[in-house]
């Protein structure tokens, strides 16, 4: 919802003209007004410092990325850096609360899916896409609940790693890499544009079970689930959640349906899976 302009290519982007409420540029980045125990990340409400193999990248009041980067450094990893942690500060900057979720439409009702890496995240997002549901956003999802309960598209980009990436059109795929072997998906068919009202958040993880367990949470249960989903929460544990995203996360505990859904370590169990999150969508 907002118009950027920017000296890196951001892949797949609509273009647009008019005045812009962003910008990405290269530039020197001044170190000395960061605390000297944060010169690989450093976080505060109006600027966020974070270095990578690729470069430094600063992000200023919601309206200003500059990147420091590294000789020689592919501009698509630039790019899938701004595109995830880049946009996920410069949100949280402008409002927003930042969800390391994949944003779905499904029967028309916004739904998160969360989980840690190896949860199935991924695979049941696309489950569900090709059983025709559409997706708003992948990895990073924004919203403020504190003005309304809608899911900010992102773009026509999913995020996928090597083994999925096998099931798919070779020629929608760009190589991103970001340090985990990972492709970035070009998906224009299944993707919503469009606002969605947030329903449910479906939190993933797998276990030494024998079949697939749906759990609904409430309570200060489901205010903790939703705080872990934050963007980089194993960061704010080192040092501390921000305020005004412990205000909208309890926001959103008051208004989300939560369900835990538990899978066996072994086996496919993608269709139960995918079916149990139809269920409880077309039923709520």
């Amino acid at each position: 919802g907002i118009c950027i302009h920017s000296e890196i290519a951001l892949y797949n982007l609509p273009q647009t003209e008019g005045s812009c409420d962003a910008v990405i540029h290269y530039g020197k980045i001044n170190m000395d007004d960061l605390p000297l125990t944060s010169k690989e990340f450093y976080h505060s409400s109006s600027h966020t410092y974070f270095s990578t193999l690729h470069g430094n990248f600063s992000i200023r009041n919601g309206n200003e990325i500059i990147v420091e980067s590294n000789p020689d450094v592919n501009p698509h990893d630039l790019a899938a850096y701004l595109m995830g942690w880049g946009m996920a500060y410069l949100f949280t900057q402008r409002g927003y609360s930042a969800l390391h979720c994949t944003a779905l439409d499904i029967y028309g009702k916004g739904v998160l899916i969360s989980g840690i890496s190896g949860s199935g995240k991924s695979s049941t997002a696309l489950s569900l896409i090709q059983k025709g549901h559409k997706f708003l956003a992948d990895d990073i999802v924004m919203l403020n609940p504190l003005t309304n309960m809608n899911i900010i598209p992102a773009y026509p980009l999913q995020k996928v790693c090597r083994d999925i990436s096998t099931q798919l059109n070779r020629e929608q795929l760009l190589y991103i890499n970001e340090e985990r072997d990972k492709f970035a998906y070009y998906n224009p068919t299944d993707y919503c544009s469009d606002p969605k009202e947030l329903h449910t958040l479906f939190i993933l993880k797998a276990a030494d079970i024998e079949s697939v367990q749906v759990e609904e949470i409430s309570g200060l249960n489901k205010y903790l689930r939703i705080l872990e989903c934050l963007f980089l929460a194993e960061i704010y544990c080192h040092t501390d959640t921000p305020n005004e995203d412990k205000f909208r996360c309890l926001k959103l505990a008051e208004k989300l349906n939560v369900y835990i859904i538990t899978r066996p370590l072994h086996g496919n169990t993608l269709d139960e899976i995918s079916s149990a999150i139809e269920q409880r969508i077309s039923t709520n």
